[in-house]
């Protein structure tokens, strides 16, 4: 008898151990599969702050492009806008022939290398989806487009227009790089010096030329390119605290 209750009772404390053991398993497993949970959703909360820093940082940038080349930008689209508007008026240099063309093929180069500049900060750069960085860029898109436009699809067969490429090449040639100081683009000075002295700069712009020299009616390319300026002008200065006057939208479509 003795013996059994001895067999009895190992047995009764082989089953406890056994059941103590097998819960210390379950709660081991609870707690691995807590700690994995935990640590998976700390891995997602450090990612989504990451990715929330990325995109303030991103933001900052862009703010401070905007904020180093939002007015030279401007004043190149009032500047181009301007003369493409008294040019429509008759303009043509006061009977100055070689300045009215000097002249207007440097706004319009000028343009382009503020866009190529800007290009260069912000290739790198989401610029996020709000509506003001939207509407910028549309704008932006209108002008590269009003340019690029193909002649046969205007009705038209002006010789007017700058293919995308034949923007960036501009615009890669108006771009100047001083040793302190923001980027920049050409002063007039140099503009003129290398449109008059380096074949391979003046002949981006050899059909621009011949087309001014001609010139009598402004075309619709013109007037197009024109009115957008104006449009973007909108975006960059809508107070108009910096240009109040002489922004007038050309009549046309567009």
């Amino acid at each position: 008898m003795a013996v059994i209750v001895a067999v009895i009772a190992a047995l009764a404390s082989l089953t406890s151990s056994l059941a103590i053991e097998l819960s210390r398993r379950r709660a081991a497993a609870r707690l691995q599969v807590s700690t994995a949970a935990q640590q998976a959703k700390l891995e997602r909360l450090q990612s989504s702050l990451a990715t929330q820093r990325d995109a303030a940082t991103q933001h900052t940038r862009a703010a401070e492009v905007m904020a180093t080349y939002s007015k030279p930008v401007a004043q190149a689209v009032f500047d181009l806008q301007s003369r493409l508007f008294n040019i429509s008026g008759g303009f043509r240099g006061d009977g100055d022939l070689d300045y009215y063309r000097t002249s207007t093929l440097f706004v319009i180069a000028d343009l382009l290398g503020w866009f190529e500049i800007v290009r260069r900060e912000v290739q790198f750069l989401d610029l996020g989806s709000a509506e003001a960085t939207r509407r910028v860029r549309w704008a932006l898109e209108a002008v590269r487009d009003s340019w690029a436009e193909n002649s046969s699809r205007l009705g038209m067969g002006d010789g007017f227009y700058l293919y995308r490429g034949e923007q960036r090449a501009i615009g890669e040639l108006m771009v100047d790089t001083p040793a302190a100081g923001p980027t920049r683009t050409r002063g007039y000075a140099s503009f003129v010096s290398a449109l008059e002295g380096d074949q391979h700069f003046a002949r981006w712009f050899d059909r621009l030329d011949a087309e001014l020299t001609v010139l009598d009616m402004v075309p619709p390319r013109l007037v197009r390119v024109q009115r957008v300026l104006v449009d973007l002008l909108d975006l960059l200065d809508p107070e108009r605290t910096r240009f109040p006057m002489n922004r007038d939208r050309l009549p046309g479509a567009g």
